[in-house]
């Protein structure tokens, strides 16, 4: 999963915790520019973890919107998928 949000690509995914069971779900901040530097990357703080692993992915991608959003100083930006245009299959 991953949107264009401003100047800011945001990824989410999910990750296995270290301890316990079900999954947490994670982000990256990139910078959308060729070869897209690392801005910033966290999990979520709340809800889990998630016993579904794409819950846990959409949880780290909302976050990481809310964060791209912060950093950009504008609340009101709209997330568009990223790449933009249909996917291949």
């Amino acid at each position: 999963m991953a949107y264009l949000v401003g100047d800011i690509v945001v990824v989410g995914s999910w990750v296995v915790p270290p301890q316990g069971r079900g999954f947490v779900g994670q982000f990256a901040l990139l910078r959308a520019q060729p070869g897209l530097p690392v801005i910033r990357t966290g999990t979520v703080d709340a809800g889990g973890p998630f016993d579904d692993l794409f819950e846990a992915a959409e949880a780290g991608c909302q976050a990481g919107i809310e964060a791209a959003k912060v950093r950009q100083g504008d609340i009101a930006l709209m997330p568009i998928p990223y790449p933009p245009g249909p996917l291949s299959v």
